[in-house]
């Protein structure tokens, strides 16, 4: 899919790590990339840089698009089970992927949702001089005034859900992230799908001791963009699923502090940039379009 949308994947050393990222940059606007605005995308927990495929797909092409695969996350390396993953670090981290795709203090139009919300907003908030606008879509490191059930589960029975390294931890986390899941009990998995969440269960399996310090690390960061929103001064809008049972939407009332826009989604889940891309998109165009009118003369795919 990459590929017949434009992207292509790179490699570049930045901050002692090897970064996997996927680019878009239009070639024949080559002369004049100084001057292109820049989205950059910044994926959630456990997830890795094709999951934004849905939304950057509706970047306006005279804009440049830059996807990395965060440490601790897909095939950027090295991947240490004894890695800083707070979200102080990690924003660090992206600001030295930056410096070396973009170049330094040019601003950007950043995307983060979920994990990777809570490290835009941190990021936003260390480095404003390097924004032109934040998307936050579900982002982590607010307090909830109402538990979620997967907070709920993990405060009562100390079950993790985001832990999920076997076939039937991955289809129990997937009852929690989408707002409509399939009923498993009428239509089990089965075939080729069983055998892609195989995959994918080992794939994970494989990373558990990473992905347990990354949790251990997002537990202490658990109030860490709610802290800094008052830092925040790029012009920024919050998404949020009304139905959210990882991080809950509740989570907006703890959000006063920031100047921007906050709009529920109805009918959705964790995952509105899979279920509403477009509209994910038109926020993003949107601010390109105050920053960078003549990037939007053109129609996105």
């Amino acid at each position: 899919m990459r590929k017949s949308l434009g992207f292509v994947k790179s490699d570049v050393d930045a901050g002692g790590f090897r970064w996997s990222y996927l680019e878009k940059n239009d070639a024949t606007d080559q002369d004049n990339a100084t001057s292109k605005p820049v989205v950059v995308f910044v994926h959630g927990f456990s997830s890795e840089k094709d999951s934004w495929m849905n939304v950057a797909k509706y970047v306006p092409p005279s804009a440049r698009v830059l996807i990395p695969d965060l440490p601790g996350h897909g095939m950027t390396s090295p991947m240490l089970a004894t890695g800083n993953y707070r979200a102080a670090e990690q924003a660090r981290h992206l600001k030295s992927f930056l410096d070396a795709t973009v170049g330094p203090n040019t601003p950007v139009h950043l995307v983060g949702c979920s994990m990777g919300g809570l490290i835009s907003g941190v990021f936003a908030a260390t480095y404003p001089d390097q924004l032109h606008s934040l998307t936050l879509i579900c982002p982590a490191g607010v307090s909830m005034p109402r538990k979620s059930p997967v907070l709920k589960l993990y405060e009562d029975e100390g079950k993790n859900v985001m832990r999920a390294g076997t076939v039937d931890g991955i289809m129990e986390l997937g009852q929690y992230v989408s707002h409509h899941p399939p009923n498993l009990d009428l239509v089990p998995p089965k075939g080729v799908e069983r055998m892609v969440l195989g995959a994918l269960a080992n794939y994970r399996a494989e990373r558990m001791p990473v992905i347990d310090k990354i949790l251990q690390d997002l537990m202490e960061d658990k109030t860490a963009l709610e802290q800094n929103l008052h830092r925040i001064q790029a012009k920024t809008v919050v998404l949020w699923g009304e139905n959210d049972q990882i991080l809950d939407v509740s989570c907006l009332d703890r959000m006063e502090a920031l100047q921007g826009e906050k709009v529920v989604i109805p009918e959705c889940g964790h995952l509105v940039q899979h279920v509403v891309p477009q509209l994910c998109a038109d926020h993003i165009i949107r601010f390109i379009a105050e920053s960078h009118p003549s990037a939007v003369s053109r129609v996105a795919p």
